[in-house]
C-alpha cells in the first residue's frame, strides 16, 4: 500500500515537472570530491599535484579520499605554504613544494 502511494504522488508530482529524491545523495553529487572519487575509483591513484594549494586544506581533503596517495601541495605564498609545512607534519603523504 505505502509504495502505491509513493508512485502515485511521484506521478502526480511529475505532471507538474517536480520530483522526489534523495536529499543525502543530491548534495553529495553536488559535492566536487565525492564526484572525484567516484570517476577515480577504479583506478590506483598513488601521486596528486595541489596546484596552488593555499593552506592545504584541498590536500588533506584528497589524502582523505586517496588514503594511499602521495599529494604535492604546490604554494608560492610562504605564509600559506607555512600552513601546508605544518600539515605536512602531521601526515608525511603531503609534501609541500613552494614554487610557482
Amino acid at each position: 500500500m505505502l509504495s502505491y502511494i509513493k508512485q502515485t504522488i511521484k506521478s502526480f508530482l511529475n505532471n507538474f515537472s517536480y520530483g522526489i529524491f534523495n536529499t543525502k545523495i543530491a548534495s553529495l553529487s553536488d559535492d566536487p570530491f565525492h564526484v572525484l572519487s567516484i570517476l577515480l575509483k577504479k583506478y590506483q591513484v598513488t601521486t596528486i599535484i595541489d596546484g596552488g594549494a593555499s593552506i592545504g586544506d584541498t590536500s588533506s581533503k584528497l589524502r582523505q579520499i586517496f588514503p594511499h596517495s602521495k599529494v604535492i601541495a604546490v604554494e608560492p605564498f610562504p605564509k600559506f605554504f607555512e600552513f601546508i609545512q605544518q600539515k605536512s607534519l602531521v601526515d608525511n603523504d603531503i609534501v609541500p613544494l613552494a614554487c610557482a
